[in-house]
């Protein structure tokens, strides 16, 4: 097939849709790819469409964005970072996209690769600080995003401490950086009171019908999401309240390198009967509604898509003060805030709630109002598709007739069940 030609700076053509093209990694599973797919299927179109390129692999998380939103990957077309470059150059001549929007650490060196295939508009976005980083920027990192804002005009942080962190070492121009907190779908993740739904949903995971308090936590087992933190709290718990210990379940939903660690931490505790670790979580609303209490216990964040999920599925929230989790939670109403990397004081905000239910319902209930009031899901649409428009304005042009199609915005494609 003939490369196509390249497009004109001045925007796509009026008869055909506007065409953003998201390049990360992989498409695994994490706040990232969810924040992802609600934005590829929520902003469909009305003159928009999106394609999503992985320069590795896509996981079954793929199935959650809409049909009509394609999925390529390259792994295994290149074995170099040189043969990285020239497989994405290929992807990206032959889609011929509008707007390339990469997102995080693994992507900030591939300006270059988008320019040479004829786009010029990009975005990057910054979803929180990668292990690598956690301790400060290596000079490379730094020197490559500071060349990159020559070129790439708007930057996306999910926090306000991302942010600073952005426009700080790293050079960015405040001025190109926008801060876009997530929104979460209020319909989707919502309460369910009903008993047998949550016998049901616990069932579903493995969890026996013994009346144990289920303290949950999801995401990617990996150091930076520190479930070892949690799995340490769980352990200390045990240790100054074995009455509460006894009727307690541990649940935490996905995959990654530190389960055997949390598997560890927990048998040496005699604890290995409290934990369970279903592994990948397909249906996420389920899983909340088998939880009685949620737990965040990052080493960093930005703004944490699991927090605002199970506020809105009415939950309290006991997370790390990392990113933007002290400003979702309100401390002391909706949940509880401690600091990073610290198993007593998580703990011990673990042992309010086991002994204060009524104290944990009532914060999950407050949650629930705050998600639907403070962090909609539309806002956070409206707020992608002005940064779009804002890539691909000339003299203040609308994004060919583009706009928030919240309805159909659940993070899920339209014939899932």
């Amino acid at each position: 097939m003939m490369p196509p030609s390249h497009h004109s700076a001045a925007g796509p053509p009026a008869h055909r849709p506007f065409h953003v093209c998201h390049v990360l990694l992989r498409l695994g599973y994490g706040g990232m790819e969810n924040g992802l797919v609600t934005i590829a299927n929520g902003l469909r179109g009305d003159g928009i469409r999106h394609s999503v390129v992985c320069l590795d692999t896509a996981s079954e998380f793929r199935d959650r964005l809409a049909p009509d939103v394609p999925v390529y990957t390259l792994a295994g077309q290149y074995c170099s970072e040189l043969g990285k470059y020239r497989a994405l150059w290929r992807v990206l001549r032959d889609l011929r996209p509008d707007v390339v929007h990469t997102r995080n650490l693994p992507t900030i060196d591939l300006y270059p690769v988008v320019l040479a295939a004829g786009v010029r508009r990009m975005v990057h976005s910054e979803h929180g600080v990668d292990l690598l980083e956690a301790g400060g920027s290596p000079l490379k990192y730094r020197l490559m995003r500071r060349l990159g804002a020559r070129f790439i005009p708007i930057y996306v942080a999910l926090s306000r401490g991302l942010r600073d962190w952005m426009a700080g070492d790293n050079g960015i121009p405040r001025r190109k950086i926008r801060v876009i907190v997530n929104g979460v779908d209020t319909a989707r993740f919502r309460p369910h009171p009903d008993a047998a739904e949550k016998r049901r949903a616990r069932a579903a995971l493995g969890v026996p019908n013994d009346g144990a308090t289920v303290i949950g936590s999801l995401g990617r087992l990996e150091a930076i999401k520190d479930h070892a933190n949690l799995a340490r709290a769980v352990a200390d718990l045990a240790a100054r309240r074995p009455d509460l210990a006894a009727g307690v379940r541990l649940v935490i939903g996905g995959a990654g390198s530190c389960r055997d660690e949390v598997e560890r931490i927990l048998a040496d505790a005699g604890l290995s009967d409290r934990l369970i670790l279903p592994g990948y979580i397909a249906d996420t609303p389920a899983f909340y509604r088998a939880l009685d209490v949620f737990v965040l216990p990052s080493r960093s964040e930005g703004t944490s898509n699991t927090v605002l999920e199970a506020m809105a599925a009415g939950l309290p929230v006991v997370a790390t003060d990392v990113g933007e989790s002290g400003r979702l939670i309100a401390a002391g109403e909706t949940g509880a805030v401690v600091p990073p990397r610290d198993p007593a004081a998580l703990a011990t905000a673990l042992i309010a709630y086991l002994d204060d239910p009524a104290r944990a319902h009532r914060h999950g209930a407050a949650g629930r109002v705050r998600a639907c009031t403070e962090f909609s899901l539309a806002a956070m649409l409206d707020a992608y598709a002005e940064v779009y428009r804002s890539v691909a304005g000339v003299g203040g042009r609308a994004l060919y007739g583009a706009r928030p199609r919240t309805s159909t915005a659940s993070g899920v494609p339209q014939n899932a069940p």
